[in-house]
C-alpha cells in the first residue's frame, strides 16, 4: 500500500469521526422544557406583609370658614415612623387575566407640643400646649391586571386601579377639647408590571401605578398617587413563598375643606399562599 493511499485512508477517517458527532448531537437534542416557573400556577393569592416606611405627612382641615393651618405630622405633631401590616389578594381568572385587591391599614397616635398654633377643624391649639392626635388611615386598591407577555421565565402586563382613600384625624388637648375630620377619596390610577424569573423558584417583580386627577375633572377635588413596588418572591413550593421588597407610596388629595399629602416609603417582609 503506498504512502498516497495510506494519507488517502487516514483523512476519510478523520472525516468520518468528525460526522459521527455531528449527527448522533442532532438525532439527541434535548427538548426544551416549557412548564411554568414556581408560584406561577394557581387560581387564588393571599399574601400578608410586615412594612416599615419613614413616613413624610402633611394635612389640613377647614371648617366654619376658618382657614385650617397645614400641619406636618412630625413636626408639628410628634409623629414617629412604625410598622403597619399591609394584605394582598389576586384572582386568576386565567393566565393573562387578574383581578387584585390591596389593603394598608395605617395608624399613628402621639402627642407633640407645637412650636406654634395650630388651626384645625375650627380650632386653634396654642402653642406651647401638648396636643394629643391621632391619624387613621385605611388605604385600599382595587385593580384589574392584564398580562399582554406570558412566558415560561416571566410576563409583562398593565393595570387599571382605583385607589381608595379613608382617612381620619383626632387632635385634642387640656384647653380646646377634641376635634376630628374624615377624608374619603377615591383616585383612579393605571400602570405596569414586569416580573423576570431568574431561576425556577426565583422572581423579580416590579410595578409602577400612578394618575394625576385635575380640579377641573371633578368639582372642589383634586389628587395625585404614585405607587411603586418591587419585591424578590423566593417561592419554596408553588403554594408558598416569601418576598423581600421596597414600596413608595405618594398621595396627595384636595377637597372641599380638605387637604391630605402622605408620602410613605421604606423595606417590607412578607409570605403568599396560593391555592
Amino acid at each position: 500500500m503506498t504512502s498516497r493511499a495510506l494519507r488517502l485512508y487516514a483523512m476519510c477517517g478523520a472525516a468520518l469521526l468528525l460526522c459521527v458527532p455531528s449527527r448522533v448531537e442532532a438525532q439527541f437534542q434535548p427538548r426544551r422544557v416549557t412548564r411554568a416557573a414556581v408560584g406561577e400556577n394557581y387560581h387564588v393569592e393571599i399574601s400578608a406583609a410586615w412594612w416599615s416606611p419613614s413616613a413624610d405627612m402633611t394635612l389640613s382641615n377647614t371648617a366654619s370658614d376658618v382657614a385650617g393651618t397645614t400641619i406636618n405630622l412630625k413636626n408639628d405633631l410628634g409623629l414617629k415612623d412604625k410598622k403597619f401590616p399591609g394584605f394582598d389578594l389576586v384572582l386568576k381568572a386565567s393566565a393573562a387575566h387578574k383581578f387584585r385587591v390591596q389593603l394598608v391599614p395605617l395608624k399613628y397616635s402621639q402627642t407633640g407640643t407645637p412650636a406654634s398654633p395650630l388651626v384645625f377643624a375650627g380650632q386653634t391649639y396654642p402653642a406651647g400646649e401638648p396636643v394629643t392626635s391621632t391619624i387613621d388611615w385605611k388605604a385600599w386598591r382595587f385593580g384589574y391586571e392584564y398580562d399582554f407577555a406570558v412566558g415560561t421565565r416571566g410576563f409583562m402586563g398593565f393595570i387599571i386601579d382605583v385607589k381608595y382613600t379613608d382617612a381620619g384625624a383626632t387632635l385634642s388637648s387640656a384647653s380646646t377639647g377634641i376635634r376630628s375630620a374624615t377624608a374619603r377619596a377615591p383616585i383612579p390610577a393605571v400602570g405596569g408590571i414586569f416580573r423576570i424569573n431568574p431561576a425556577a423558584n426565583v422572581s423579580l417583580t416590579a410595578e409602577i401605578t400612578g394618575f394625576k386627577l385635575p380640579g377641573s375633572w371633578i368639582k372642589s377635588a383634586s389628587g395625585h398617587y404614585l405607587d411603586i413596588d418591587a419585591y424578590a418572591t423566593v417561592n419554596f413550593v408553588n403554594a408558598f413563598g416569601v418576598q423581600l421588597g421596597y414600596r413608595s407610596f405618594d398621595l396627595g388629595y384636595t377637597l372641599t375643606n380638605d387637604t391630605g399629602n402622605f408620602k410613605l416609603e421604606g423595606p417590607y417582609l412578607g409570605a403568599a399562599m396560593r391555592f
